[in-house]
């Protein structure tokens, strides 16, 4: 598996993530490729659990 990704300059999608709307996160995933889930074993664990975190902040539907 890579262990180098450079197709994408992470500041900038970071910076221009924050302009997708009012409420955005961002999670840096040290080790990720640029599609993260391809990424090694451990590294997909960080993405995973990162998902969760914020998948627990959001509303539940009807509540």
């Amino acid at each position: 598996m890579t262990h180098v990704d450079v197709a994408l300059n992470v500041d900038a999608v970071a910076h221009r993530a924050l302009s997708l709307g009012d409420d955005v996160s961002v999670a840096r995933i040290h080790g990720a490729l640029h599609d993260v889930m391809l990424s090694e074993p451990r590294v997909r664990e960080t993405a995973y659990t990162a998902i969760r975190r914020w998948a627990r902040t959001l509303p539940l539907p009807g509540a």
